[in-house]
């Protein structure tokens, strides 16, 4: 069973990683910065991207070639050096970020606004954004959001945008140090774990998003934590690891409905090790997150 499970999950990320991987050499896009957030998709320059793959791929056998990945493996083995490169290179990304968030000055617009808003008025005692027709009514998937937010104001005051800002900024912080530590369940390598967290400046999307005050960065953070605390339990079968997966992906859904992809793929994946291990106590997460 854990094999038909692993065969077909790679069949569909073959597939989706190939397509993406053509739409990026492909096409480019870029948001206008009026309220409707107009997308423009555009022809990207197929030959330069190409060359770049190419390089890259070079790069890889040369590696091979002088087994620098095996001299870098041994390296890593030593906590200090590991540690030190893998909180170095967090904290690179902490400064990226504040760098960004502050150059940019970058006022919410859209639902951003809308939400935060509609926080404001209700402290205010003015429940209008509830009323039939208005933003919260017409968009009750907020609600999360929303409570979230008004959490936030109690601590920090009422649109404090660069304060919900900075909160992005370590939600990048933390998926990249979830994922990393992922990583080093799933394949028990260290120079993986570095490459993932290395992706973020190759692949910088994350760290320019962190304007944008959405709950997509605080629900991304929350679900890979959720993640990371279910594959523990699997490993360890610990019932706190259990409830604080469960108490993760709740966080990560109310801060952006659309999360709950993240936890039906924890329960679909929970049940595959249910029929694999055939343990009692693999039911526990599965009730964890339900309740």
């Amino acid at each position: 069973m854990t094999k038909v499970f692993k065969y077909v999950i790679s069949v569909f990320f073959f597939v989706i990683t190939t397509f993406l991987c053509f739409l990026s050499v492909a096409t480019t896009c870029y948001i206008s910065t009026d309220y409707r957030e107009h997308t423009f998709f555009l022809a990207d320059k197929p030959l330069r991207n190409i060359i770049l793959v190419i390089l890259l791929i070079g790069f890889l056998f040369v590696c091979k070639k002088f087994s620098l990945i095996e001299k870098v493996s041994k390296l890593l083995t030593n906590d200090k050096v590991f540690y030190s490169i893998k909180y170095g290179l967090l904290l690179l990304i902490f400064i990226l970020c504040v760098a960004w968030t502050y150059s940019t000055r970058f006022y919410p617009f859209a639902d951003q606004y809308d939400v935060q808003n509609s926080v404001l008025l209700f402290k205010q005692g003015d429940y209008t954004a509830f009323l039939p027709g208005e933003y919260m009514s017409r968009n009750a998937h907020q609600i999360g959001l929303f409570s979230l937010s008004y959490l936030f104001s109690l601590a920090f005051g009422d649109l404090n945008i660069m304060a919900l800002q900075m909160v992005n900024v370590f939600a990048v912080v933390f998926i990249y140090k979830s994922l990393s530590e992922i990583s080093v369940i799933l394949f028990k390598s260290r120079i993986i774990s570095l490459l993932v967290i290395l992706s973020s400046f190759v692949f910088p999307v994350l760290i320019l998003y962190c304007y944008f005050i959405y709950g997509n960065l605080i629900g991304i953070a929350f679900g890979t934590i959720a993640i990371k605390y279910e594959l523990l339990y699997f490993r360890d079968y610990k019932i706190p690891q259990a409830i604080l997966s469960a108490v993760f992906i709740m966080l990560s859904v109310m801060a952006k409905s659309t999360f709950m992809i993240y936890m039906i793929a924890m329960l679909i994946y929970a049940i595959f090790k249910i029929i694999d291990t055939k343990r009692i106590k693999s039911f526990v997460i599965v009730g964890s997150i339900i309740v």
